[in-house]
């Protein structure tokens, strides 16, 4: 999968997860962590192809979500320690 990618809309949703989620050789994805953040939920997993993603869930008033924002997770090479 070439990120970033963005999906809008609820059949667009539906048609990229189906195929992910309908497998049963290998599972869709294996969840890490999941934490609540000021604004909502982070969610830390492995795609499907075994690459690190997080994903942000914001909820409204009501409950359901009104925002997501979902990418690979960017890890950053460990400074040099001078000691």
């Amino acid at each position: 999968m070439t990120y970033p990618q963005k999906i809008t809309g609820r059949n667009a949703i539906e048609a990229y997860w189906a195929p992910k989620l309908e497998t049963k050789r290998m599972p869709a994805f294996t969840l890490d962590d999941v934490a609540l953040t000021g604004h909502g939920v982070q969610m830390d997993y492995q795609s499907y192809e075994g690459k690190p993603v997080r994903l942000y869930f914001r909820f409204g008033a009501s409950g359901k979500i009104i925002y997501t924002s979902c990418g690979p997770v960017v890890r950053r090479a460990a400074q040099p320690s001078y000691n």
